[in-house]
Protein backbone atom coordinates (compact mmCIF):
# COMPACT_ATOMS: atom_id res chain seq x y z
CA UNK A 1 0.00 0.00 0.00
CA UNK A 2 2.81 2.41 0.91
CA UNK A 3 4.57 1.65 -2.39
CA UNK A 4 1.36 2.42 -4.29
CA UNK A 5 0.99 5.75 -2.47
CA UNK A 6 4.57 6.67 -3.30
CA UNK A 7 3.81 6.07 -6.97
CA UNK A 8 0.86 8.47 -7.09
CA UNK A 9 1.19 11.45 -9.46
CA UNK A 10 2.30 14.67 -7.79
CA UNK A 11 -1.02 16.36 -8.65
CA UNK A 12 -2.97 13.69 -6.73
CA UNK A 13 -0.55 13.83 -3.80
CA UNK A 14 -0.93 17.60 -3.60
CA UNK A 15 -4.73 17.20 -3.33
CA UNK A 16 -4.32 14.62 -0.56
CA UNK A 17 -1.86 16.84 1.30
CA UNK A 18 -4.25 19.78 1.13
CA UNK A 19 -6.89 17.59 2.78
CA UNK A 20 -4.37 16.73 5.51
CA UNK A 21 -3.44 20.36 6.19
CA UNK A 22 -3.27 20.98 9.92
CA UNK A 23 -3.57 17.26 10.72
CA UNK A 24 -0.74 14.91 9.92
CA UNK A 25 0.98 17.03 7.29
CA UNK A 26 4.18 17.52 9.29
CA UNK A 27 4.53 13.75 9.63
CA UNK A 28 4.01 13.42 5.89
CA UNK A 29 7.08 15.58 5.26
CA UNK A 30 9.33 12.84 6.66
CA UNK A 31 8.02 9.93 4.57
CA UNK A 32 10.17 10.43 1.48
CA UNK A 33 12.07 13.12 -0.36
CA UNK A 34 9.46 13.04 -3.14
CA UNK A 35 6.62 13.59 -0.70
CA UNK A 36 8.54 16.35 1.03
CA UNK A 37 9.04 18.25 -2.23
CA UNK A 38 5.28 18.16 -2.84
CA UNK A 39 4.07 18.58 0.75
CA UNK A 40 6.25 21.55 1.73
CA UNK A 41 4.66 24.03 -0.70
CA UNK A 42 1.21 22.84 0.45
CA UNK A 43 2.15 23.16 4.12
CA UNK A 44 3.24 26.77 3.66
CA UNK A 45 0.42 27.98 1.38
CA UNK A 46 -1.52 29.22 4.42
CA UNK A 47 0.10 30.94 7.40
CA UNK A 48 -1.07 32.74 10.52
CA UNK A 49 1.51 34.82 12.36
CA UNK A 50 0.89 36.16 15.85
CA UNK A 51 2.63 39.50 16.25
CA UNK A 52 3.03 38.83 19.96
CA UNK A 53 3.65 35.51 21.69
CA UNK A 54 4.33 34.88 25.34
CA UNK A 55 7.30 32.73 24.36
CA UNK A 56 9.49 35.28 22.60
CA UNK A 57 11.58 32.51 21.04
CA UNK A 58 8.53 31.64 18.91
CA UNK A 59 7.84 35.16 17.68
CA UNK A 60 7.89 35.53 13.87
CA UNK A 61 11.35 37.08 13.51
CA UNK A 62 12.84 34.27 15.60
CA UNK A 63 11.60 31.46 13.37
CA UNK A 64 14.27 29.17 11.88
CA UNK A 65 15.86 30.45 8.69
CA UNK A 66 14.60 27.41 6.77
CA UNK A 67 11.00 28.00 7.89
CA UNK A 68 11.22 31.68 6.98
CA UNK A 69 12.58 30.78 3.54
CA UNK A 70 9.74 28.29 2.96
CA UNK A 71 7.22 30.90 4.08
CA UNK A 72 8.63 33.53 1.74
CA UNK A 73 8.71 31.07 -1.15
CA UNK A 74 5.34 29.37 -0.83
CA UNK A 75 2.85 31.38 1.25
CA UNK A 76 -0.22 32.52 -0.68
CA UNK A 77 -2.61 33.35 2.17
CA UNK A 78 -1.27 35.22 5.20
CA UNK A 79 -3.17 36.30 8.33
CA UNK A 80 -1.52 38.59 10.87
CA UNK A 81 -3.02 38.20 14.35
CA UNK A 82 -2.87 41.15 16.74
CA UNK A 83 -3.03 40.60 20.53
CA UNK A 84 -6.39 39.64 21.97
CA UNK A 85 -7.65 41.24 25.15
CA UNK A 86 -6.59 38.23 27.22
CA UNK A 87 -3.05 38.51 25.83
CA UNK A 88 -3.02 42.22 26.65
CA UNK A 89 -4.16 41.50 30.20
CA UNK A 90 -1.54 38.79 30.51
CA UNK A 91 1.36 41.15 29.87
CA UNK A 92 3.34 41.73 33.07
CA UNK A 93 5.92 44.49 33.63
CA UNK A 94 8.56 41.90 34.46
CA UNK A 95 8.11 40.16 31.10
CA UNK A 96 10.02 42.96 29.38
CA UNK A 97 7.98 42.57 26.19
CA UNK A 98 8.54 46.28 25.59
CA UNK A 99 11.89 45.50 23.99
CA UNK A 100 9.80 45.28 20.80
CA UNK A 101 6.83 47.61 20.61
CA UNK A 102 3.89 46.90 18.33
CA UNK A 103 5.25 49.62 16.05
CA UNK A 104 8.50 47.64 15.82
CA UNK A 105 6.52 44.53 14.95
CA UNK A 106 4.65 46.30 12.14
CA UNK A 107 7.94 47.71 10.87
CA UNK A 108 9.37 44.18 10.71
CA UNK A 109 6.24 43.06 8.87
CA UNK A 110 6.48 45.64 6.08
CA UNK A 111 10.28 45.73 5.81
CA UNK A 112 11.45 42.16 6.36
CA UNK A 113 8.52 40.01 5.31
CA UNK A 114 5.88 41.46 2.97
CA UNK A 115 8.22 42.60 0.15
CA UNK A 116 9.49 39.01 -0.16
CA UNK A 117 6.09 37.30 -0.40
CA UNK A 118 5.91 37.31 -4.18
CA UNK A 119 3.13 34.69 -4.43
CA UNK A 120 0.82 36.26 -1.86
CA UNK A 121 -2.85 36.25 -2.92
CA UNK A 122 -4.64 37.16 0.30
CA UNK A 123 -3.65 39.21 3.33
CA UNK A 124 -5.51 40.03 6.51
CA UNK A 125 -4.91 41.69 9.87
CA UNK A 126 -7.29 40.71 12.64
CA UNK A 127 -7.35 40.16 16.38
CA UNK A 128 -6.12 36.78 17.55
CA UNK A 129 -8.17 34.34 19.63
CA UNK A 130 -8.54 34.92 23.35
CA UNK A 131 -6.58 32.66 25.65
CA UNK A 132 -8.57 30.38 27.99
CA UNK A 133 -8.61 31.62 31.57
CA UNK A 134 -6.81 28.49 32.76
CA UNK A 135 -3.72 29.39 30.71
CA UNK A 136 -3.35 32.92 32.07
CA UNK A 137 -0.53 33.38 34.57
CA UNK A 138 -1.15 37.00 35.46
CA UNK A 139 -4.25 39.16 35.05
CA UNK A 140 -4.49 42.93 35.02
CA UNK A 141 -3.17 45.76 32.91
CA UNK A 142 0.34 46.80 33.75
CA UNK A 143 0.80 49.99 35.79
CA UNK A 144 3.88 50.55 33.64
CA UNK A 145 1.62 51.13 30.64
CA UNK A 146 2.44 47.93 28.77
CA UNK A 147 -0.92 48.07 27.01
CA UNK A 148 0.30 51.25 25.34
CA UNK A 149 3.16 49.63 23.42
CA UNK A 150 0.78 46.94 22.17
CA UNK A 151 -0.87 49.60 20.00
CA UNK A 152 0.23 51.41 16.87
CA UNK A 153 -0.35 54.88 15.47
CA UNK A 154 -2.17 55.19 12.16
CA UNK A 155 0.96 56.26 10.31
CA UNK A 156 2.46 52.81 11.03
CA UNK A 157 -0.20 51.27 8.81
CA UNK A 158 0.86 53.27 5.75
CA UNK A 159 4.14 51.38 5.10
CA UNK A 160 2.23 48.10 5.37
CA UNK A 161 -0.32 49.27 2.79
CA UNK A 162 2.45 50.46 0.46
CA UNK A 163 4.19 47.09 0.75
CA UNK A 164 0.93 45.38 -0.19
CA UNK A 165 0.56 47.66 -3.23
CA UNK A 166 3.73 46.16 -4.69
CA UNK A 167 2.42 42.57 -4.58
CA UNK A 168 1.44 41.47 -8.06
CA UNK A 169 -1.01 38.66 -7.27
CA UNK A 170 -2.86 40.08 -4.26
CA UNK A 171 -6.63 39.77 -4.77
CA UNK A 172 -7.99 39.64 -1.19
CA UNK A 173 -7.46 42.22 1.55
CA UNK A 174 -9.11 42.11 4.97
CA UNK A 175 -8.27 44.61 7.72
CA UNK A 176 -10.13 44.50 11.04
CA UNK A 177 -8.47 47.09 13.28
CA UNK A 178 -10.42 48.58 16.19
CA UNK A 179 -9.89 51.45 18.64
CA UNK A 180 -7.96 49.42 21.22
CA UNK A 181 -5.44 48.52 18.50
CA UNK A 182 -4.70 52.20 17.79
CA UNK A 183 -2.67 54.55 19.98
CA UNK A 184 -4.63 57.77 20.48
CA UNK A 185 -2.70 59.03 23.50
CA UNK A 186 -0.90 61.73 21.52
CA UNK A 187 -2.06 64.06 18.81
CA UNK A 188 -5.03 63.09 16.68
CA UNK A 189 -3.85 60.90 13.78
CA UNK A 190 -2.87 63.25 10.96
CA UNK A 191 -2.09 60.53 8.45
CA UNK A 192 -5.04 59.53 6.28
CA UNK A 193 -4.72 55.96 5.02
CA UNK A 194 -7.84 56.11 2.86
CA UNK A 195 -6.04 57.09 -0.36
CA UNK A 196 -3.70 54.09 -0.12
CA UNK A 197 -6.60 51.84 0.85
CA UNK A 198 -8.62 53.07 -2.12
CA UNK A 199 -5.82 52.16 -4.53
CA UNK A 200 -5.65 48.68 -2.99
CA UNK A 201 -9.45 48.35 -3.16
CA UNK A 202 -9.31 49.13 -6.87
CA UNK A 203 -6.91 46.29 -7.71
CA UNK A 204 -8.20 43.43 -5.52
CA UNK A 205 -11.31 41.33 -5.99
CA UNK A 206 -12.34 41.20 -2.32
CA UNK A 207 -11.94 44.07 0.15
CA UNK A 208 -13.09 43.95 3.79
CA UNK A 209 -12.31 46.90 6.07
CA UNK A 210 -12.99 48.02 9.63
CA UNK A 211 -10.81 50.93 10.74
CA UNK A 212 -11.28 53.47 13.58
CA UNK A 213 -10.46 56.33 11.19
CA UNK A 214 -12.03 56.61 7.74
CA UNK A 215 -13.39 59.23 5.33
CA UNK A 216 -14.91 59.46 1.85
CA UNK A 217 -11.39 59.36 0.36
CA UNK A 218 -11.82 55.61 0.64
CA UNK A 219 -13.43 55.82 -2.83
CA UNK A 220 -11.01 58.38 -4.28
CA UNK A 221 -9.36 55.91 -6.70
CA UNK A 222 -12.63 55.31 -8.53
CA UNK A 223 -13.20 58.02 -11.11
CA UNK A 224 -14.00 57.02 -14.70
CA UNK A 225 -13.34 53.30 -14.49
CA UNK A 226 -16.68 52.30 -16.00
CA UNK A 227 -15.19 53.13 -19.38
CA UNK A 228 -11.77 51.57 -18.94
CA UNK A 229 -12.86 48.58 -16.86
CA UNK A 230 -9.63 48.93 -14.91
CA UNK A 231 -11.09 47.88 -11.56
CA UNK A 232 -11.38 44.22 -10.54
CA UNK A 233 -13.38 44.76 -7.34
CA UNK A 234 -16.24 42.28 -6.90
CA UNK A 235 -16.95 42.15 -3.17
CA UNK A 236 -16.46 45.12 -0.82
CA UNK A 237 -17.63 45.52 2.79
CA UNK A 238 -16.68 48.62 4.80
CA UNK A 239 -17.63 48.49 8.48
CA UNK A 240 -17.98 51.87 10.22
CA UNK A 241 -19.22 50.31 13.47
CA UNK A 242 -16.71 49.62 16.22
CA UNK A 243 -19.28 47.35 17.85
CA UNK A 244 -19.59 46.41 21.50
CA UNK A 245 -16.24 44.70 21.87
CA UNK A 246 -14.20 47.70 23.02
CA UNK A 247 -15.16 48.74 26.55
CA UNK A 248 -18.81 47.95 25.80
CA UNK A 249 -19.12 51.27 24.00
CA UNK A 250 -21.09 51.46 20.76
CA UNK A 251 -19.54 54.00 18.44
CA UNK A 252 -18.92 54.66 14.78
CA UNK A 253 -15.53 55.32 13.25
CA UNK A 254 -13.97 58.77 13.49
CA UNK A 255 -13.32 60.78 10.34
CA UNK A 256 -9.73 61.33 9.23
CA UNK A 257 -8.63 64.68 10.67
CA UNK A 258 -6.83 65.74 7.48
CA UNK A 259 -10.08 65.67 5.50
CA UNK A 260 -12.82 66.11 8.11
CA UNK A 261 -11.23 68.01 10.98
CA UNK A 262 -10.74 66.85 14.55
CA UNK A 263 -13.02 64.41 16.37
CA UNK A 264 -15.76 64.19 13.74
CA UNK A 265 -17.70 60.95 13.94
CA UNK A 266 -18.33 59.39 10.54
CA UNK A 267 -21.95 59.54 9.42
CA UNK A 268 -22.57 56.20 7.66
CA UNK A 269 -25.15 57.94 5.45
CA UNK A 270 -22.36 59.95 3.78
CA UNK A 271 -20.46 56.78 2.90
CA UNK A 272 -23.68 55.15 1.70
CA UNK A 273 -24.31 58.08 -0.66
CA UNK A 274 -20.73 57.90 -1.91
CA UNK A 275 -21.07 54.15 -2.44
CA UNK A 276 -24.25 54.70 -4.48
CA UNK A 277 -22.32 56.99 -6.81
CA UNK A 278 -19.17 54.88 -7.09
CA UNK A 279 -20.97 51.60 -7.71
CA UNK A 280 -21.68 52.94 -11.22
CA UNK A 281 -17.92 53.02 -11.83
CA UNK A 282 -17.36 49.40 -10.78
CA UNK A 283 -18.30 47.19 -13.73
CA UNK A 284 -17.57 43.88 -11.97
CA UNK A 285 -18.95 44.71 -8.52
CA UNK A 286 -21.39 42.19 -7.00
CA UNK A 287 -21.59 43.57 -3.47
CA UNK A 288 -20.69 46.98 -2.05
CA UNK A 289 -21.77 47.37 1.55
CA UNK A 290 -21.49 49.96 4.30
CA UNK A 291 -21.98 48.39 7.75
CA UNK A 292 -23.24 50.54 10.61
CA UNK A 293 -25.20 50.21 13.85
CA UNK A 294 -28.59 51.62 14.73
CA UNK A 295 -29.66 53.56 17.79
CA UNK A 296 -30.54 53.01 20.57
CA UNK A 297 -30.12 49.22 20.62
CA UNK A 298 -26.97 49.01 18.53
CA UNK A 299 -28.20 46.44 16.00
CA UNK A 300 -25.69 45.89 13.22
CA UNK A 301 -27.00 46.54 9.72
CA UNK A 302 -25.51 46.83 6.24
CA UNK A 303 -26.57 48.91 3.27
CA UNK A 304 -25.84 47.22 -0.06
CA UNK A 305 -25.33 49.85 -2.78
CA UNK A 306 -25.57 47.23 -5.55
CA UNK A 307 -28.96 45.86 -4.48
CA UNK A 308 -30.04 49.15 -2.83
CA UNK A 309 -31.27 47.18 0.18
CA UNK A 310 -30.56 46.97 3.91
CA UNK A 311 -29.53 43.75 5.66
CA UNK A 312 -29.30 42.66 9.29
CA UNK A 313 -25.85 41.17 9.93
CA UNK A 314 -23.97 39.76 12.88
CA UNK A 315 -21.72 42.10 14.83
CA UNK A 316 -18.93 39.51 14.84
CA UNK A 317 -19.49 38.12 11.34
CA UNK A 318 -20.18 41.40 9.54
CA UNK A 319 -19.12 40.15 6.10
CA UNK A 320 -21.94 37.59 6.03
CA UNK A 321 -24.85 37.82 3.58
CA UNK A 322 -27.27 38.54 6.42
CA UNK A 323 -31.05 38.82 6.36
CA UNK A 324 -32.76 41.40 4.21
CA UNK A 325 -34.72 44.06 6.09
CA UNK A 326 -38.06 44.54 4.36
CA UNK A 327 -39.53 47.99 3.87
CA UNK A 328 -42.24 47.24 6.42
CA UNK A 329 -39.69 46.19 9.06
CA UNK A 330 -38.72 49.41 10.79
CA UNK A 331 -35.30 49.52 12.38
CA UNK A 332 -34.97 50.62 16.00
CA UNK A 333 -33.53 53.92 14.69
CA UNK A 334 -36.78 54.60 12.82
CA UNK A 335 -38.88 53.49 15.78
CA UNK A 336 -36.93 55.73 18.12
CA UNK A 337 -37.27 58.76 15.84
CA UNK A 338 -41.01 58.17 15.40
CA UNK A 339 -41.98 59.66 18.76
CA UNK A 340 -40.53 62.27 21.07
CA UNK A 341 -40.57 60.41 24.37
CA UNK A 342 -39.32 63.53 26.17
CA UNK A 343 -42.12 65.81 24.95
CA UNK A 344 -44.07 67.28 27.84
CA UNK A 345 -47.82 66.87 28.04
CA UNK A 346 -49.44 70.31 28.28
CA UNK A 347 -52.71 68.77 29.43
CA UNK A 348 -51.28 67.47 32.70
Amino acid sequence: MAIQLLDLPSEILAIIFRMLRGEGLNTTLTVSSTWKDIAEPVAYEFARLELLKRNRANEPWNMPAKSLELLQTHVQHLAILTPSYSVRDEVHPDDNFASRTMSDRYAWLCEALLPKLLRLKSFSIRRGPALPATSLHWIGLSPAGNDQYLRITMDKLLPVLRSLSALQYLDFLGLDVRPKDIDTSGAHPSKCCCGELSMLMKRVKTFYLRLPYICTNIFSAFQNDAVSGSTYLQDCVINTSMGLDDDLVIEHATGCSSSMGLNKTVNPAYLQTEAQEKVKLMPQIKRLRIVYHTYPLGNTQAYDAVKEKHFRVSEQNWTEVGKEIKDDQASDWELFDDVDVFESDDNT
